[in-house]
């Protein structure tokens, strides 16, 4: 999973600017703490905690199942319809939304199953297996294990078991806590989310179609290049990724399995569509026929048609984020263009001759003894001298910078072995005063990297987007 955040420019103050971007991100930082303002300062009213507890209890409950529609228009694809946002920008709020309802569920029925044991006049047994009250015992048990399975150790370790018990509880609060609520919620609530479900069937395949796989080149690296016939998909923005799934519609597990994002590095007039993946042993796209769900556009459009000076970063597989864009720059003829991009073995190079990309105005940084997140930089506040790690370097032509020079009209004009990014020195020419409301750092990969340009465009001022990827 992956998700993208833009930053626009605001020469202010250095925490009045990450709070106005966490407000226009939907960061789960603000908004979860405004949301629980809002929904417990009248949750105490009118009624003793202490002596009502009962109620109380039961107001968790219905609180759980009222946040669970918020959560699902969080969900809706390809954007929100009543915010204005794109998916991804929702994701960490939905995941953090998902795991307070979750707590608050789980503690609604172990508050009840406590105050049925401790009261002598009640059977615990007897309460527990009526009809209403079993339902939600049922619907206890995929929250639970979801609470558990959530966790990012638990999730990177086996995302599809994760993924099922997601489902399950999902499907668990659609269905079954509608019926065990009481009063009866029933038909309201059940109406309010056909509706947003068959939103999110017609996106699922309104815009759907069958495309073939024909090409897979990996050349012993890292870095795997895939083709994929254009089909009938539609047109899309520079930077958009769309969504494969291995099933056809048809298959139920078509709409019960998750589907991949792929970022897309080609353009919409180009006769194919190219992919650049880092992959795991077992590959999830290989040659053969798949459905792509739909294309879904990340990019702000300021960026695509107003932008005059454009720097773009990125690391390993972040390549397919950053080559849309770059090519579709390349013909606006801006002020300043450049890409660098961060690999850590020049094997991985073999990318650019497969993409239809003039590799004029990037430059690639090739450092052998990467960290696990794929990319070296130095921070903006770090020495600026460079740094050089001992690599056997082949019969190659350089110049005094330690830059390769090649005729090779696929390979970048300056590749740089061992040598670490410094944002200060190699952007140098980049940040202008006068043109800073359009200028724009693009930045895709590891946490890392990503903080380092955040903290760039933070100290100049300059419009920021950046993509990362996560489970």
């Amino acid at each position: 999973m992956r998700w993208l955040i833009p930053s626009r420019y605001t020469k202010v103050s250095p925490w009045k600017n990450r709070l106005l971007r966490s407000i226009r991100t939907a960061s789960p930082w603000f908004h979860m703490p405004l949301l629980m303002i809002l929904v417990f300062v009248p949750f105490i009213h009118h009624y003793a905690l202490t002596s009502n507890v009962s109620l109380y209890i039961k107001r968790l409950g219905r609180l759980s199942y009222v946040l669970v529609v918020l959560n699902v228009l969080l969900t809706l694809r390809p954007g929100n319809p009543i915010f204005g946002f794109n998916y991804l920008d929702f994701i960490s709020l939905h995941k953090w939304l998902s795991r307070f309802v979750t707590v608050i569920g789980i503690i609604h029925g172990i508050g009840f199953i406590v105050k049925w044991s401790i009261d002598p006049s009640v059977s615990m047994i007897s309460k527990a297996t009526r009809l209403y009250n079993f339902i939600g015992v049922v619907a206890f048990v995929p929250l639970s294990v979801l609470l558990f399975v959530s966790i990012r150790a638990f999730r990177r370790y086996s995302y599809k078991t994760f993924y099922i018990a997601h489902q399950l509880a999902q499907w668990s609060m659609v269905f079954l806590i509608p019926i065990h609520a009481r009063p009866r919620v029933t038909v309201p609530y059940f109406i309010i989310l056909l509706v947003l479900y068959v939103q999110r069937g017609i996106s699922y395949s309104y815009h759907s179609s069958t495309v073939h796989v024909t090409q897979r080149v990996k050349d012993e690296t890292s870095l795997t290049y895939v083709k994929v016939d254009r089909g009938t998909i539609r047109d899309w923005l520079p930077g958009s990724h769309l969504r494969i799934s291995k099933y056809k519609k048809r298959n139920p597990l078509y709409w019960l399995m998750p589907t991949k994002p792929y970022t897309i590095a080609s353009l919409p007039d180009e006769n194919q569509v190219d992919l650049v993946i880092r992959e795991n042993s077992v590959p999830y796209v290989v040659v053969g026929e798949y459905t792509v769900v739909d294309v879904y556009s990340t990019v702000p459009p300021t960026l695509l048609y107003d932008s005059q000076r454009v720097a773009i970063v990125v690391g390993g597989s972040g390549i397919s984020f950053g080559l849309g864009i770059f090519k579709y720059l390349q013909t606006r003829n801006l002020e300043y263009l450049k890409f660098i991009w961060l690999i850590r073995n020049n094997e991985d190079m073999h990318i650019l001759n497969q993409c239809n990309v003039d590799t004029n105005d990037l430059e690639v940084y090739v450092t052998r003894s990467l960290p696990q997140d794929d990319t070296q930089t130095k921070s903006p506040a770090a020495n600026s001298s460079s740094e050089f790690d001992d690599i056997d370097f082949e019969l190659e032509t350089m110049d005094d910078s330690g830059a390769l020079l090649t005729s090779d009209v696929k390979t970048p004009s300056k590749v740089h072995f061992g040598k670490k990014l410094d944002w200060q020195v190699d952007l140098a020419q980049f940040i202008e005063p006068r043109t800073l409301q359009n200028s724009w750092l693009v930045c895709c990969g590891p946490k890392s990297l990503l903080d380092d340009g955040q903290a760039y465009a933070d100290q100049n001022y300059c419009n920021f987007v950046k993509e990362f990827y996560s489970l």
